[in-house]
């Protein structure tokens, strides 16, 4: 017996004509296309669903040095003068104004990294509370879940003897300040 002999060698070519598998041509059944369009569907929400999170996690535009939210409106009163400066580097700075006793917020300044900023604040007693961060989320977000807050732990007061009004010049980053500074909560 030879190799042509052996069954398995003919295995395809011994099946009956009826019995062999046809090959038809693909056709497009009515209801299959059903999934394709559900996947590209899918598709182009993550794509729009990534992109709004990257341009969440991006932010806003930071604003320029200098520029203030109050919180409240600004009474007639006797103003001080307020200096903020900021160390050249990546991050950029906002710095609020709390009322010492009640903890109510007054101003939010924007200090950009190696700026300074300048502003008048109304005589009283504040807390100063700092964060730093790269992308910015508008004023009630500050610079999101990233951002490091730092606070006052004495108060930071403008006062006036006689005609001379007494303000403050703070370096947002200095190791060795004369304002002590805490974790903010």
């Amino acid at each position: 017996m030879g190799i042509q002999d052996r069954d398995y060698w003919k295995e395809d070519t011994r099946r009956p004509a009826a019995a062999r598998p046809v090959r038809r041509a693909a056709r497009l059944v009515p209801g299959s296309w059903r999934p394709w369009l559900l996947w590209l569907a899918l598709l182009a929400l993550g794509t729009a669903g990534a992109a709004a999170w990257l341009k969440l996690r991006q932010g806003q535009p930071f604003p320029p040095t200098g520029t203030v939210h109050w919180y409240v409106a600004l009474p007639d009163v006797p103003m001080a003068p307020l200096t903020l400066q900021a160390p050249a580097g990546h991050s950029h700075d906002t710095v609020r104004l709390d009322d010492w006793v009640s903890g109510a917020p007054l101003a939010l300044v924007s200090v950009r990294a190696g700026e300074t900023a300048r502003l008048e604040v109304p005589l009283g007693r504040y807390r100063v509370i700092v964060a730093k961060g790269l992308a910015w989320q508008g004023v009630d977000a500050s610079f999101g879940y990233r951002s490091r807050h730092e606070q006052s732990s004495q108060p930071l007061e403008f006062y006036r003897i006689g005609k001379q009004t007494f303000g403050h010049t703070i370096t947002l980053e200095t190791l060795a300040g004369n304002l002590p500074m805490a974790p903010a909560h």
